[in-house]
């Protein structure tokens, strides 16, 4: 090959192609983009009732949330790392709320019922603020929740017959009609996750 085509590859070609990828990957993201942009938050709510437990062995209904703004946590009380960080941090965000946290509800629903009784439930919350709460029963029942507002919970075998759970670590803000209005994720910064929960009263 001589100097002259190398010239063209180089100077024409080759540029010519970056251009057509970027142009490609511009369009995919624009779509994407505006895939998300269309999805409007409100659309996400509690589409069927449920009837689930608390640690305390009371029912707790979809008219039980309904009324007041919620903070929901999807977890298990056999997470190692994840579920007791959050709880915490939420617990220090419910203190820093004030008299605030009167006008808020939360709860921590359980991902692993199996393992995840009422009592296992009230003896776990012994660690945290006391006005979180906890949530579980049948899966079918969970699902509800589980489902409505796309959280990812999926059983992970581990050795000697054990499991554990992979769970979506946000959590899940919601207004008095059970609309998804928001979320605070697992590395928010205090002052923003604060911010977005005094916005829901």
């Amino acid at each position: 090959m001589n100097t002259f085509s190398r010239s063209i590859i180089y100077y024409i070609i080759v540029p010519i192609i970056v251009l057509l990828i970027l142009f490609i990957v511009s369009i995919f993201i624009g779509s994407q983009n505006k895939t998300f942009q269309n999805t409007n938050a409100k659309d996400i709510i509690i589409t069927s009732d449920f009837e689930l437990y608390d640690q305390d062995n009371k029912k707790v209904t979809k008219a039980d949330i309904l009324g007041s703004p919620s903070v929901l946590f999807f977890g298990f009380t056999y997470c190692p790392d994840v579920c007791p960080t959050t709880l915490q941090s939420l617990s220090v965000l419910i203190g820093q709320l004030g008299k605030g946290s009167k006008q808020l509800k939360f709860y921590f629903i359980s991902v692993d019922p199996e393992r995840d009784t009422p009592e296992a439930l009230k003896q776990y919350l012994n660690s945290f603020h006391p006005a979180i709460k906890a949530l579980t029963g049948d899966p079918k029942q969970l699902d509800v929740l589980i489902k409505s507002y796309s959280i990812y919970a999926k059983k992970v075998p581990l050795e000697n017959n054990n499991y554990t759970m992979d769970h979506t670590s946000s959590l899940i803000l919601i207004d008095k009609n059970t609309n998804l209005v928001g979320t605070i994720t697992y590395d928010e910064n205090i002052d923003v996750a604060l911010a977005k929960l005094k916005n829901l009263y």
